[in-house]
């Protein structure tokens, strides 16, 4: 497992590795995988407000959207339901969309809200819908 110090070290490095930050799902599916930790950068954490909207860090844990005072009850009731506590304090907003799974717990309170994500690589950012992001399952 590689750690970058920044965010711009993960960008380059991305193609290279499988980036992680929870791991709850991905280090049961990704054996023999090098992963990218990129849980403890400070532009991926955390919960603000912001020109009207609420930003989530794609690293921030469930359990920190479930105490949230500031994002909407549908999606912090959706957190507070789903998996054991200790899940909830690893695993992440940002692995739980990727997963694309049918069971993603956080997905009906994403696509009730209209939520966006925003996109970032090295050669750009992009923002694109919850609902257009997610393909099907695991896509």
């Amino acid at each position: 497992m590689v750690k970058p110090d920044t965010l711009q070290e993960a960008l380059r490095m991305r193609s290279e590795k499988v980036p992680l930050a929870g791991g709850t799902d991905l280090m049961v599916r990704e054996v023999n995988k090098e992963f990218l930790y990129i849980g403890h950068l400070p532009e991926l954490k955390g919960i603000r407000a912001l020109e009207g909207k609420i930003i989530i860090g794609s690293a921030t844990t469930l359990d920190e959207i479930a105490q949230s005072e500031i994002l909407p009850e549908v999606l912090k009731q959706g957190v507070k339901v789903m998996a054991s506590p200790g899940i909830r304090n690893m695993a992440t907003i940002g692995g739980n969309i990727c997963n694309s799974s049918p069971a993603g717990d956080t997905l009906p309170p994403l696509y009730i809200l209209d939520a966006s994500l925003l996109l970032v690589s090295l050669n750009e950012v992009r923002t694109v819908s919850v609902m257009d992001f997610i393909k099907g399952p695991g896509k």
